[in-house]
C-alpha cells in the first residue's frame, strides 16, 4: 500500500526561490542606499571644499588689488615729496644725524644707570625684608614670654585662692569630691565642710566677680551672689572649717542639684 503523501508537509520550490528573491532584494536595496548615502556626502565635501577655495581666491584677489593700490599711492607721495624737499635734503639729514646721535648718547646713558638703580632697589627691598623678619621675629618672642608670664602668674593666683567648700546636698562626700575638681582646676586653698541645713541648689558666695563667674562654670546650674557672706559662715558646723572660713576669698554651698560630676 502507497502512504498518502500531504502536499502541505511537502516544501513547494517556488516558494523557496520567492524567498531567496525577496531578501537578495532587501539586501540590494540596502547596499544601493548606502552607496547613494555615500555618494551625497562626497559630493557635499566636494561642494564646501569647492566654496572655500573660491572663496580664498577672491579674498586673495581683492588684497593683491588693495596692496598694489596702496604701493600706488605711496609712490606718488613719495614723487611729491622729494620734489618739494630736494632743496633742504642735505640740512634735514644733518638734522637728523645729530639728532639720532644725541638720543643713542642718552639711550645709552640710561642703560648704564638702570643696572645701578635695579642694583639699589634690590639692596633696599633685602634690608627691608631683614628687618620686617626681626621684627617678627621679636614679636613671637615677646608673645611667647607673655603668654608664659600668663600662665604662671594665673597658676600662683589661683593657688593662693581660698575656697571653702560646704555639703548642703544631704548626701556624703560631696563636698570632698568638689574638692577634688577644685584640685585638678588649679585651686590649692581648699577647706572643706558641712553646712546647718540642707539646699536644693548651689550657690556661690563671693566679692570677686571673676572668680564667681570661674566658679560658676565649673558647678553647674549654681548661682553667684556677693552679699550674705556672713550668714553663711554662721551656718558652717565644723570648727575647723569656720578658722579657714574667715579669710575665705569664696563659699560654695553645694545643693542636691551638684552631687554627681
Amino acid at each position: 500500500m502507497a502512504k498518502n503523501r500531504n502536499p502541505e508537509n511537502e516544501r513547494n520550490p517556488f516558494k523557496v526561490v520567492l524567498y531567496i528573491l525577496i531578501v537578495l532584494l532587501l539586501i540590494g536595496s540596502i547596499g544601493f542606499l548606502y552607496y547613494q548615502n555615500k555618494k551625497r556626502q562626497a559630493a557635499y565635501r566636494e561642494e564646501i571644499e569647492q566654496m572655500a577655495s573660491g572663496e580664498t581666491e577672491y579674498v586673495r584677489a581683492e588684497r593683491l588689488t588693495e596692496t598694489e593700490t596702496e604701493k600706488q599711492t605711496e609712490k606718488q607721495t613719495e614723487k611729491k615729496k622729494t620734489e618739494k624737499n630736494a632743496t633742504g635734503s642735505k640740512n634735514t639729514k644733518a638734522e637728523t644725524a645729530g639728532e639720532t646721535e644725541s638720543e643713542t648718547d642718552k639711550n645709552d646713558s640710561a642703560a648704564n644707570m638702570e643696572p645701578e638703580k635695579e642694583t639699589e632697589l634690590l639692596s633696599e627691598a633685602e634690608t627691608e625684608a631683614e628687618t620686617e623678619t626681626e621684627t617678627v621675629s621679636e614679636t613671637e618672642s615677646e608673645s611667647e614670654t607673655e603668654t608664659e608670664e600668663v600662665k604662671t602668674a594665673s597658676s600662683k593666683s589661683l593657688q593662693s585662692i581660698k575656697i571653702v567648700v560646704l555639703n548642703a546636698s544631704g548626701k556624703e562626700g560631696a563636698a570632698a569630691m568638689w574638692k577634688d575638681v577644685l584640685e585638678k582646676g588649679g585651686y590649692k586653698a581648699i577647706s572643706v565642710g558641712s553646712y546647718s541645713h540642707k539646699e536644693e541648689g548651689t550657690t556661690i558666695y563671693t566679692e570677686n566677680v571673676e572668680l564667681g563667674e570661674d566658679l560658676q562654670s565649673i558647678f553647674p546650674n549654681s548661682n553667684v551672689y556677693e552679699d550674705g557672706i556672713n550668714e553663711v559662715k554662721s551656718e558652717i558646723e565644723s570648727s575647723d572649717t569656720v578658722e579657714n572660713a574667715n579669710s575665705a576669698d569664696a563659699y560654695v554651698v553645694v545643693g542636691k542639684n551638684n552631687t554627681e560630676i
